[in-house]
């Protein structure tokens, strides 16, 4: 008996450059409608396409990406500071040193209302501040 040949079913299925995909998801905002366009296939066919080829959905995916991306940036950033950035090694202070600008003092009183008029805790709190400096 002669062997037939079977004719797939359906369209072929839509080649996606993967270099092309990889630069793209590299762009920090781009959204999986954008990278569909871009590649010139629907958001379902690159959803499929990202889950063969990835095992996850496009968000864990792009979550991965820019992660990798912000340590990228932050190692940019550092090289900034490092060469003597005086901006940078400020910002790089604050967000990773817990540095601040100004140190704020806490000034504590007890006020008991029912026994002073107004005018008493006034002239009290400014001997108080008076006592600080």
């Amino acid at each position: 008996m002669p062997k037939t040949k079977v004719q797939p079913v359906g369209r072929p299925e839509k080649e996606i450059d993967k270099k092309l995909f990889e630069n793209l998801m590299s762009i920090p905002f781009a959204k999986e409608t954008n990278v569909a366009e871009c590649l010139g296939c629907s958001v379902s066919t690159l959803s499929r396409w990202i889950k063969d080829n990835y095992q996850i959905n496009f968000e864990e995916l792009k979550k991965q990406k820019w992660e990798g991306l912000k340590m990228r940036l932050e190692g940019k950033q550092f090289d900034v500071a490092m060469k003597g950035s005086i901006p940078m090694l400020i910002w790089l202070g604050k967000q990773h040193l817990g540095q601040a600008d100004k140190q704020e003092t806490k000034l504590a009183a007890n006020i008991n209302s029912n026994q002073e008029t107004p005018q008493q805790q006034l002239e009290r709190l400014k001997d108080m501040v008076k006592d600080e400096k």
